[in-house]
C-alpha cells in the first residue's frame, strides 16, 4: 500500500513516521547504555572484591558464550507495544488522507 501511495515527504503521517523511528533508536541506546553500564559496574565490583570466581563467571555470562541471549525480553514487548500503538495512530492519519483524497477525485468526475 505505501509504495502504491508513495510516503509522504512532509505532514502528519511524516511527523508520526519520524518521531517514532527516533523513539525507536533512542530507546535501543538507551537500553544498550544501561545494559553495559551494569555490566561494568559488576565486573568492576567484583574486581574490587577480589572475587575471581564471581568476576569469571559474570565475563563468561556475558561475553564468554558465542549463542548469548539478549536480554532486552522485557523492553522488546514494551518497545512493540509502543510502536503499535504509534503504527495504529499512524495508520488512522493515512486512512484520513487517502479518504479526502478519494473524496477529492469524485468530486473532480
Amino acid at each position: 500500500m505505501w509504495k502504491e501511495v508513495r510516503p509522504p515527504k512532509s505532514g502528519d503521517i511524516y511527523l508520526a513516521k519520524t518521531k517514532a523511528k527516533f523513539d525507536y533508536k533512542s530507546y535501543i541506546a538507551n537500553k544498550t547504555k544501561m545494559e553495559r553500564s551494569q555490566i561494568s559496574n559488576s565486573l568492576h565490583d567484583a574486581l574490587l572484591n577480589k572475587d575471581n570466581n564471581n568476576f569469571w563467571n559474570i565475563w563468561n555470562s556475558n561475553f564468554g558464550t558465542a549463542n548469548s541471549r539478549s536480554t532486552f525480553i522485557n523492553g522488546t514487548l514494551l518497545f512493540s507495544s509502543m510502536f503499535t500503538m504509534i503504527m495504529m495512530a499512524v495508520l488512522l492519519i493515512l486512512i484520513q488522507f487517502l479518504k479526502k483524497g478519494f473524496q477529492i477525485m469524485l468530486a473532480i468526475n
